[in-house]
Formats: C-alpha cells, structure tokens, sequence
C-alpha cells in the first residue's frame, strides 16, 4: 500500500513539474502570436457567440420576467373575483337555506292544518258511511219500485187502449142497433089492426105514461142516451181519458142484436139495456181506479225523483273530502322536493367549502 502511495505521488510531482514548465514557456510567448494561432481564434469566435447567447437570454429573462408580473396581477386580479364571487354565493346560499327553512315551516304549519282537517273528515266519514249505505239500500229499494210502477203504468195503458177498442165497437154496434131499432118500430106500428088501435086509444087515456113505457122502450133509451150526451158535451175535457169515459156511457148498448129486436119483446130488451148500464157502471169504476192509481204512481215518481235529487246533492261533501285528499298529495310532494333541494344546497354548500379549503 506505502509503494502504490509513494507511486502515486511520484508521478503527481512529476507532472505539476511538467505543468510549471509548460506555463512558463507559455508566459514567455508573445501575445500576437498567441492571437494568430487558429486556436485562439476558435476560442475567441465561441466567446462571442457565449457573449451573444447570454445578451439574448438576458432580454428573454427580461420578458419572461415581465410576464411573471402580468400573470401575477392577473392571477391577483382572478383571485379577487373569485373571491367575490364565492362570497356572494354564500350569500345567497345563505338567503336560499333561510328561505327553505321558513318554506319548511310553513309547510309543517299548512300539513299540521292539514292532518287535523284530514283527522275532522274522517271522523264525519265514519259518520256518514252508515247514511250512505241507507241512502244506497233506500235508492236500490225506490228503483225496484219505479221499475214495477213503469210495469204497472205499461199494463194499465195496455188496459187502457183495449177498453178504448172495444168502446169503439159498441158505438159502432150502438148506431146499427138504433138505426135498426126505429125502423122495427115502424113497422109495427104500420102493421098493428084497426082494433088494436082503438084500445090502444081508449088505454092512452086512462094511462099514457105506462102505454108509452111498453110500446116504445127505445124512447126511454134514447131519450137516456141523448141525456147522457148533452152531460159529456157540457162537462170540460181534462184529456183523452175523460173523453172515453164520457163516450162509454153510450157505447155498451151494442150487445143487443137485430134478431133480438124483431123477435123478443119490449121487456127483454130493457133488461139487455139494463145489463148494459151495469157494464158501463163496472168499467167506470174500472177506469177510475186505474187512474187514481196512475196519479199514485206519478205521486211516488215524483217522491222518488225528489230523493234521488237530495242524494245527488249529498255526494258534495264527499267531492270535497277527495279535494282534500289531493291537496294533501300535492303538499307532501311539495315537502319531499323542498327537501331534496335543501339536501342539494347543502351537498353544494360543502362542496364549495372545499375547494375553498384546497385553493387557500
């Protein structure tokens, strides 16, 4: 190890020697030719070029330095705004959350309003479900009513219109049977003896009322009948019905028949007529019930109508207890969206608190 030293050191001496020499033949050179050797020139050209080079880093140092001052500003200047900016924002972040609460507690107010209303509504519906379900077993029972009166009001019309048919065939059958029946009469009297007529004379005169009841029963009749027409003429016309009544007081006289006149005596006749007379009799009374039932049944239409009117009018109250339900909707709906916007606030809030945080 001492002799690699000792070598090392050796030739370390002996090349500073070296060096000392050639530096000392180099101060005794003269400048000019030193100049003129071809390595001072290059040497001296690329000293220029250094000089040149640090001439133009010095103005881009220069320019870049300008730079670095107008992107200061600038960046102070954005700063700034941003700040501003920020600082309005929480602001109105502020004023946006106070809103919100005071919007959320009005809306707690008007769903407290609305809970007890809705708890009030209940109660009258617990209520009224009892007078539904009898005003609903009541309009179910008064339809099935209506419905067999309208059958009732279609049979009695039925009714009606076939009584009215056959009183048309016995007014037709009444005017042949008159017609008929005057001029049988006629005959008869043309017919009859001489002395026959003088006993009938002497018989005039002891008793003309009864001789004028047997021989001429149609008289009567007709004389009934035309009675009869006078009292339908004069009473008014209430309508159809009262009309046809009047008419079946001369229509059932019909049944009587031609052979019946020609062979059966006076008496038989007018106890046809009279049997007629009790027919009419029974179809009036007939055609008075059905109409002082008519009028019951319009009576109870009219009943029934006027129920069905008041229940129509009920269901308001249940209208406005589906309004309520819905305004209650609308009000939680609003509420779930008052609160997603204030959970978005507040996730904005802090998300702006950070960058803020991570800036400074």
């Amino acid at each position: 190890m001492l002799e690699t030293r000792f070598q090392s050191m050796a030739w370390t001496m002996n090349n500073q020697s070296t060096f000392f020499e050639t530096f000392d033949e180099l101060r005794s050179l003269p400048e000019e030719l030193i100049n003129e050797t071809p390595e001072f020139k290059c040497l001296q050209s690329r000293y220029t070029a250094l000089v040149n080079e640090s001439v133009h880093l010095r103005h881009q140092l220069n320019e870049t330095r300008e730079l670095v001052k107008c992107t200061k500003t600038t960046y102070d200047h954005q700063f700034e705004k941003i700040e501003q900016e920020e600082f309005e924002n929480q602001r109105k972040l502020i004023a946006n959350i106070e809103q919100v609460v005071a919007d959320l507690a009005d809306a707690r107010r008007e769903y407290d309003l609305l809970q007890v209303e809705y708890e009030k509504v209940l109660i009258a519906n617990q209520q009224s479900v009892p007078i539904t379900r009898e005003m609903r077993s009541l309009i179910n029972h008064l339809q099935a009513q209506c419905k067999l009166y309208s059958l009732e009001a279609s049979r009695c019309k039925k009714q009606c219109k076939e009584l009215e048919e056959e009183l048309t065939k016995l007014k037709v059958k009444q005017e042949t049977i008159l017609s008929n029946g005057f001029n049988s009469q006629i005959s008869v009297i043309v017919s009859e003896p001489s002395s026959a007529n003088s006993i009938s004379i002497t018989n005039q005169q002891q008793s003309p009322t009864s001789k004028d009841e047997i021989t001429n029963p149609f008289a009567t009749s007709t004389s009934s009948i035309i009675k009869t027409e006078i009292i339908t003429k004069e009473e008014p016309i209430e309508g159809n019905d009262d009309s046809r009544l009047g008419e079946s007081l001369l229509l059932d006289f019909g049944d009587i028949t031609e052979g019946d006149l020609d062979d059966s005596s006076a008496s038989n006749a007018l106890l046809r007529l009279s049997s007629n007379a009790m027919t009419i009799e029974d179809k009036d009374a007939e055609l008075r019930t059905i109409r002082s039932e008519n009028k019951k049944l319009s009576d109870m239409v009219k009943e029934y109508k006027i129920l069905l009117t008041m229940y129509r009018s009920a269901p308001k109250e249940t209208r406005d207890k589906a309004n309520l339900m819905t305004s209650e909707k609308k009000l939680r709906q609003e509420l779930e969206e008052t609160r997603n916007e204030l959970k978005k606030v507040q996730n904005y809030a802090k998300t702006l608190r950070k960058k803020c945080s991570e800036d400074e």
